[in-house]
Order: structure tokens, then C-alpha cells, then sequence
């Protein structure tokens, strides 16, 4: 067991310490971050005596990395817009690695996804149009987290213009037929 023990003996960086609670052999204490990064908090020789009056030693440095910020998602895609891909290759990039990202995670209007790939900050997908137009995809918020356990943050919406119709030609003339017009008039329509 040990006196004289007290918060101004806790030497800390990047925090506050607070909260000492304690007694005899067992002290407890909050470190309160002031920014993302590396925390320590180390205690100097002497700051208790036991109770023969031998000082303590100085401790070991406690340390933990503070990330109180989630990851970001984006979705880009080689395909071209508009494209007449039926399937469309998206790639899925997060800012830092993720655990818990799953295809049931992407939300999809006018296509489906299927075949989800990949690991921490990188996946990919295909979005397979359902029809002519505008098909979409996005990643829901939380649905993914860093190992601090922060939930990423929503992806824009990514969008392609699906187009698998191939221009039809008419061709016409106002001339009628037979005609003695020269040149004979004709019009082309896509």
C-alpha cells in the first residue's frame, strides 16, 4: 500500500488526466484525449511511499492511439457514362481498413450487386443494370468500422446511364416514287 499518491503525479501527453480514485494498492484514473493521435501518461519516481518510506519507481509509459473519427467510402468505376456494360465494375475504397462490410450493405435503384470482393480499405462489386436509365448505388453509414470501432460515414451516390439500345435508321425522301427529281432528296433519321 502507498500515500501520498495524487492526479499532479501523472504525467500525461495529448490528454488530461482526471478523476483519481484510489486507495492503498489500487488507483484508478481517466485520461481524457485533447486530439486523434498518441496518448501517454506515465508516473515519476517518488509520487507514493509505502509505508516503510521507500519511494516508488518511476512507471512504465502507458500509451493507446485515440481515434474518435469514423472512415470514408468512395465508389468509382472504370465503365464509362453513359455505358452499355450489363455489368458494371465499382470499386469500393475506404479511407482506412474496415471489418463488417458486407453486400447487403450497398443499396442499389434500377440494378442489382452482386459478387462482392476484398478486405480493408479496398473492395469491389458489379452492378448489374435492371433496365435503360439510371441505375445507382451507395454504402450506407455505419455499416463498416475501423478497429477503434468507429462506423464509416455514407458514400456519395454513384451513378451510371444504362444504354443497351442501338440506334434504328429510317431513311425517307418527300420525293415520290418514281420520281423525275434530280438530286432526289433524302433524309436520314437515327
Amino acid at each position: 500500500a502507498v500515500t501520498g499518491f495524487e492526479l499532479a503525479d501523472i504525467t500525461v501527453s495529448n490528454a488530461t488526466a482526471a478523476n483519481l480514485s484510489g486507495s492503498g494498492a489500487s488507483y484508478t484514473f481517466g485520461l481524457i484525449p485533447t486530439s486523434d493521435g498518441a496518448i501517454t501518461a506515465s508516473i515519476a519516481a517518488g509520487a507514493a511511499l509505502d509505508v516503510a518510506g521507500n519511494p516508488s519507481t518511476a512507471s512504465a509509459v502507458f500509451s493507446r492511439t485515440f481515434d474518435s473519427v469514423g472512415p470514408t467510402v468512395a465508389l468509382a468505376s472504370v465503365s464509362t457514362n453513359p455505358t452499355n456494360a450489363s455489368s458494371i465494375p465499382v470499386t469500393a475504397t475506404f479511407n482506412e481498413s474496415v471489418t463488417g462490410f458486407t453486400i447487403a450493405d450497398i443499396v442499389a435503384t434500377n440494378a442489382t450487386v452482386s459478387t462482392l470482393s476484398g478486405s480493408g480499405t479496398s473492395y469491389s462489386f458489379n452492378l448489374l443494370p435492371s433496365g435503360q436509365g439510371s441505375g445507382t448505388a451507395f454504402v450506407g453509414g455505419n455499416v463498416a468500422s475501423d478497429t477503434a470501432g468507429n462506423g464509416n460515414g455514407a458514400s456519395a451516390l454513384f451513378s451510371r446511364t444504362f444504354d443497351s439500345v442501338a440506334p434504328s435508321i429510317v431513311i425517307s425522301s418527300a420525293a415520290a416514287n418514281p420520281t423525275n427529281l434530280n438530286p432526289i432528296p433524302v433524309t436520314v433519321g437515327f
